[in-house]
């Protein structure tokens, strides 16, 4: 159960950070048609080029883990030992590198 509160942790903290850089940049295109000139739009692909990496490389790992979950329990397929099985040897790891890569993006603050 601990491994599994961790995970569900760590899903959360990066959903979350995620949502927040994608409702940040949301706001910056936004309010660029505000003031729409060559400065502003320069300022803003300066933010989105400095968040591109991270943002592809927390998704990817995501999806990776996402795909592999439901390959092998999709369709009700294996039970409650053997998913615990799974999040212990398969989703556990690699968490720690996509969670560093999230912490690697510049600061929310800096949207």
């Amino acid at each position: 159960m601990k491994t599994c509160d961790e995970l569900e942790e760590g899903f959360q903290n990066l959903t979350a950070s995620l949502t927040g850089r994608f409702e940040s940049f949301e706001r910056r295109s936004n309010a660029i048609w505000d003031n729409a000139d060559a400065s502003s739009f320069g300022s803003f692909r300066d933010t989105i080029t400095s968040h591109h990496t991270t943002l592809g490389g927390v998704l990817c790992g995501l999806a990776v883990k996402m795909n592999l979950w439901d390959k092998q329990f999709s369709g009700d397929r294996g039970g409650p030992v053997k998913q615990g099985e799974f999040i212990r040897s398969h989703m556990r790891e690699g968490m720690d590198i996509i969670t560093k890569i999230e912490e690697s993006a510049p600061s929310l603050s800096d949207l």
